[in-house]
């Protein structure tokens, strides 16, 4: 068998390179390696056009350690700039301008040049690590914070709505900017069955209810201990709160919820 290369990375293989004739196997291995991990995640040369960046499937390993074959949406390019494209070891593809990301768990993918009508020729570049390109074991996600303001609440009244937060949660603190019950709820039906609960009363049944917290003038944040773990069992991220004021005057309140992501 005469020496040979892989098309994209042009690894050799074969007998020329030095292998023993009879092991065909380790041959085999070479092309599989380089088809199963260096293309992950890479430019599909052929679906790429203009400002539209698409990226070939990778595998990536899931919470519940499975592998998971993950084909990233196609990504809109920043004209005229320097476009940097990151992942998660989910698989989550991001986009930026102003460089890699540095610490947390993105990977740079690959570095292109733009101009108004697309990819400037001759400025790709390859950036996947190949020990990490193909199956990835998921580190932890980011804490993150998320807040929402209310309009201005008389004394006493509430104000309904919704986040997004992610499928499921650790939530580890929660922060007013003046007095007020926050509810946190998995849907708009649980929510708005418990609206009208005093706060000296347990909720009931399927209630849904995945935090509440009392505030007061000198104790505006709460930490949860232990954290108070939210999510259905649908993979919505969506979260449906009410927030009363408490105050004795008419207040507009800002609420953080400080989260860690678990999915």
């Amino acid at each position: 068998m005469p020496r040979k290369t892989t098309p994209f990375f042009k690894i050799p293989y074969g007998w020329d390179s030095g292998e023993d004739p009879g092991v065909v196997d380790l041959d085999t291995f070479r092309q599989i390696l380089e088809f199963v991990m260096l293309r992950g995640f890479a430019v599909d040369t052929v679906a790429t056009t203009g400002l539209t960046l698409v990226l070939q499937p990778g595998v990536v390993r899931a919470v519940s350690l499975a592998f998971v074959k993950v084909t990233p949406p196609p990504v809109t390019l920043t004209a005229n700039a320097v476009n940097y494209i990151e992942r998660d070891t989910y698989g989550t593809i991001y986009k930026n301008t102003a460089g890699w990301t540095v610490g947390g768990t993105r990977l740079p993918v690959c570095k292109l040049t733009t101009d108004a009508a697309g990819i400037v020729p001759g400025t790709f570049e390859d950036w996947r690590p190949v020990a990490e390109a193909g199956i990835l074991v998921p580190g932890p996600k980011p804490r993150t914070a998320v807040s929402v303001t209310t309009a201005l609440l008389a004394a006493g009244a509430n104000e309904v709505g919704f986040l997004t937060f992610t499928p499921s949660f650790a939530l580890l603190r929660i922060t007013c900017t003046s007095p007020a019950r926050v509810r946190l709820y998995r849907t708009t039906a649980q929510r708005d069955a418990d609206v009208s609960r005093i706060v000296t009363i347990d909720p009931i049944g399927n209630h849904g209810l995945e935090a509440e917290v009392l505030t007061v003038p000198l104790n505006l944040v709460i930490d949860m201990a232990p954290a108070a773990i939210g999510g259905g069992v649908s993979s919505s991220p969506t979260v449906y709160y009410t927030i009363t004021n408490t105050d004795l005057v008419a207040q507009t309140i800002t609420v953080t919820f400080d989260i860690l992501p678990l999915e």
